[in-house]
């Protein structure tokens, strides 16, 4: 099966997407840390508290991983990561912490990471659009067509 390189442009996207993605995966860890860190699962009440960081960051690690190991072949890792950034952003700014008497520092972790993750997918999604179509085109010659390079 022959060998097919991918141009410049392609290569450099590919490993600055993976790159996000993998800042995306530890910003995915702390959401799933992030309630026992801030103190919204209290002993006693189980994970109620931050029921739907960890579920959202779970997400966010699973899909990163993805988007960080294959960047080219999973083009939908960017953007449904930045609809799930956005989702937790607005979720977390009108609802809050959802508990009455709950933490309003878990409310503001969900804005603020949602946002982050929001902005990191956003960036990855393009950086790959512009790799994927920098791959896409076909690559040119290295040397003009009709010369040798092997005339004496």
């Amino acid at each position: 099966m022959p060998e097919v390189l991918l141009p410049v442009v392609a290569h450099r996207a590919s490993a600055r997407c993976a790159v996000l993605h993998s800042l995306l995966l530890v910003v995915g860890l702390w959401l799933i840390a992030s309630p026992f860190a801030l103190g919204a699962a209290v002993p006693g009440t189980g994970i109620t508290g931050g029921v739907r960081e960890v579920l959202t960051g779970s997400v966010v690690v699973v899909v990163s991983l993805v988007g960080a190991m294959a960047p080219l072949d999973a083009p939908w890792t960017g953007p449904l990561l930045c609809v799930l950034g956005l989702c937790l952003a607005g979720v977390s700014a009108r609802v809050g912490d959802g508990h009455p008497g709950g933490r309003p520092v878990m409310a503001v972790n969900g804005f603020a990471v949602g946002c982050v993750v929001a902005v990191l997918a956003a960036l990855a999604a393009v950086l790959l659009l512009r790799g994927r179509s920098a791959a896409a085109r076909p690559a040119s010659p290295p040397f003009p067509a009709g010369k040798s390079t092997t005339s004496p």
